[in-house]
């Protein structure tokens, strides 16, 4: 089915011929992809660069402090510079809660929500067990870390032999509807792919954003079932339209700023702020009623220096030991 309005497009049933999506499965020799994992789903790692300027740094020493005791960080770093900001970094945080890892990928790590492998749910046909595993992205800035990071969790890693694919442009929800953005335009990866690789089984692509990168993190928050956040009333209107709840926060006006570019954790939220009080505390506000525990971070001049926020430069992973 395909629906055309004014702002997006819904592609459904993607993949419809069940040989297509055996022969292909037995190609990449993987588990049957189900769907991507969802931001909402239990946390088990936070991934993240030390690589900094002093816009970012505070950001990752209060997700450090913050994190919940179940939730442990990887700081993956490329370069031996980046040693001696690890140890800035970590100073005075128990070791328990973070884990350092050497990537020989060279290129540019810090936008870890970009670069890192995504992370999906399988169904393994061999055990008719359900476990968690990764899908290799393409990131233009030659920063490719993908099979060491699976290799890192013991998780299965599919690869990715097509077109672009940049993690902070896909957000799905638990049913397997996946929203993105036309950014990169005839360039980006196809509803087919997505669906191959990720287990997307309904396509929605947005316009992107003139006043920001364009990638559906900055407009799009799914945090429970048929429940989200946006700050765009056309991207509210396809929402509702699809059986959800939608509550609206408000718009920084620094460009790249964005009140949904959160970290979301287990029921936290690490909230970026712009230094626009009635708006900041409006954001977090809402956060709060919708029963989150908010911590924000001023992230004012890593929006507008570096045009992303604290989602972009997170990624997020389940325990790829859990197997159902």
């Amino acid at each position: 089915m395909r629906l055309i309005l004014p702002i997006f497009i819904i592609l459904s049933s993607l993949i419809t011929d069940k040989s297509y999506a055996q022969n292909t499965l037995a190609y990449y020799h993987q588990p049957k992809v189900l769907r991507p994992f969802v931001e909402y789903e239990t946390v088990k790692y936070v991934l993240f660069n030390p690589r900094y300027t002093l816009a970012d740094n505070k950001i990752k020493r209060t997700i450090l402090e913050n994190l919940p005791k179940s939730v442990i960080a990887i700081i993956y770093y490329n370069y031996e510079t980046q040693i001696e900001k690890i140890n800035e970094l970590v100073k005075y945080i128990d070791p328990k809660k973070y884990i350092i890892l050497k990537i020989n990928s060279e290129g540019d790590s810090f936008w870890a929500r970009d670069s890192l492998p995504y992370p999906v749910v399988l169904l393994d046909t061999a055990t008719n067990k359900i476990k968690f595993g990764l899908v290799d992205s393409k990131y233009y800035h030659d920063f490719e870390p993908d099979q060491e990071i699976a290799t890192f969790f013991k998780a299965p890693l599919i690869p990715n032999k097509h077109t672009l694919f940049e993690g902070g442009n896909l957000i799905a929800d638990i049913d397997g509807t996946c929203f993105t953005t036309d950014k990169h335009g005839e360039n980006r990866i196809s509803a087919k792919n997505l669906s191959k690789l990720f287990g997307c089984k309904t396509l929605v692509t947005f316009h992107a954003s003139y006043n920001s990168v364009g990638h559906i993190d900055e407009r799009l928050k799914i945090i429970s079932y048929k429940k989200a956040l946006t700050d765009n009333n056309q991207y509210a209107n396809v929402l509702k339209q699809l059986g959800y709840t939608v509550y609206i926060l408000p718009t920084p006006n620094i460009p790249n700023a964005s009140y949904l570019n959160s970290l979301l954790i287990n029921g936290l939220v690490f909230m970026p702020t712009f230094n626009e009080p009635q708006k900041d505390e409006l954001a977090k506000l809402i956060y709060e009623e919708l029963g989150f525990k908010v911590i924000t971070i001023d992230s004012e001049d890593l929006a507008f220096d570096a045009g992303g926020s604290i989602h972009c430069i997170t990624m997020t992973y389940p325990d790829f030991n859990l197997i159902q």
